[in-house]
Parts: C-alpha cells; structure tokens; sequence
C-alpha cells in the first residue's frame, strides 16, 4: 500500500500542487483520471495562484491575503488534493515510478516502529463562526491537548443525527463526516437551523484501527 503526503508550508505545497496537476493534465487518459475531476482540480488550482501571488508579493503580502490563502486550501484545495491522491494515484500501476516520486508518493517505510493505535477519544469543539448553517470543526489530541490529530491518525470521524430523537449511542445516528484537519467544516440545509446536531467522535488511523468514542455532544447549528 503505498503513502502520499502533502506539504501544510505553503512554499511546498505550491510547488507539489502545481508538480501534481501539470503530471494528471498531461497523462490523465493513461492514468484513468476521469474528465470531471481533472476540471475540477484545475479550477482549484486557478482559484489557488492568485491567492498564493497576493499572499507572497513583495507590495501585496499581507495578514488579510495570508489568511484568504490559507482558507481556500484548508476548505478546498487540500481536500480536492487528498480526493485526487486517494482515488486516482496512489496504487495506480500505470504511473511511472518517477512520476510517483515526482508527485511525493511512496512506499511506506518497513523499518519504522508501527505507531500504536489511539487510546484515547478527540476532544471535540465544533462551533458556529457567525455564518449561518456552517459549524467549524476543532478537535484536539487528549494527550498532548494540542489542537491536531495524534501520529499515524488520518481523521476524525465522526456520526451524527439533527433534531430528535436524541441518541442514546452511535448506532442510533444516521449521519457521518469525516474531518481531515482542524478547521474543517460542516454545513447544513436551512430546514435544520436552529435544531440540535448531536454527535459522537473517534479517531480512525491511517491503517483503518480507530479509537473509543467521546461521549455524546451536541451544538445547535446556526
């Protein structure tokens, strides 16, 4: 099973995104990328450059342009990235080896110490930040209480149910999103606002063990 990673230093991440899209555009047919999702990961990338420019030029650096960058790949350009990694590239014997190392995909490393599995639940603050239907995502690692995901974690997932009936455990939620990074976030239909969302949370590892689950939560989306 091969791995992939993906730079948060925005210098790398520039030159793997666009290492990454020129490779797809150039062999997408050969590869078996479909059409839909080469436009769809070029339109982020369209969206992408100007941010970066603003955020790094000598006359247009900025807080303001610093943080509209950071926005759009935490909502947006790391996700459509992930998607593209996980279902197009990686374990995909028509690409070359170079153009794997190329594009930051490997294999994983035999010799490292396995990382144990978690044992303990994220401590979970999912929150309104004054848009209505939006709830942003903060989970933090109980052991260290640093906002994150503990090592060899690749998400928070996370069941849920709106409204009534409150549930008593997971198995009585019918809703399920999976948080990549802290900040993420979650919407809803204008049907549900002001209702309760109440949920239950774990950490899954990138090998697919997870942790326990929290308690039930619950916030009321705005």
């Amino acid at each position: 099973m091969e791995e992939f990673s993906i730079s948060k230093i925005p210098s790398k991440f520039n030159t793997l995104q666009k290492a990454v899209i020129t490779l797809v555009v150039a062999n997408a047919a050969d590869w078996g990328v479909l059409p839909l999702a080469v436009t769809n990961i070029v339109e982020n990338q369209a969206t992408f450059t100007p941010l970066y420019s603003l955020s790094t030029g000598k006359t247009t650096k900025s807080v303001g342009n610093t943080t509209n960058r950071d926005a759009y790949v935490t909502d947006f350009f790391y996700p459509a990235l992930e998607t593209l990694f996980t279902k197009y590239l990686i374990n995909n014997p028509a690409i070359s080896a170079a153009d794997k190392l190329a594009m930051g995909i490997h294999e994983p490393n035999t010799n490292r110490t396995p990382k144990p599995d978690p044992d303990t639940s994220p401590v979970m603050k999912i929150a309104g930040n004054g848009e209505d239907l939006l709830l942003v995502v903060t989970m933090r690692n109980a052991a260290t209480n640093r906002i994150g995901k503990p090592a060899g974690v690749g998400f928070c997932e996370i069941w849920y149910t709106v409204d009534s009936p409150v549930p008593v455990e997971v198995t009585d939620t019918n809703l399920k999103k999976n948080i990549s990074n802290s900040g993420d976030t979650m919407t809803f239909l204008g049907t549900q606002q002001g209702k309760k969302m109440y949920y239950f949370a774990r950490w899954v590892t990138k090998n697919g063990h997870f942790g326990p689950w929290t308690k039930l939560l619950n916030v009321t989306i705005p």
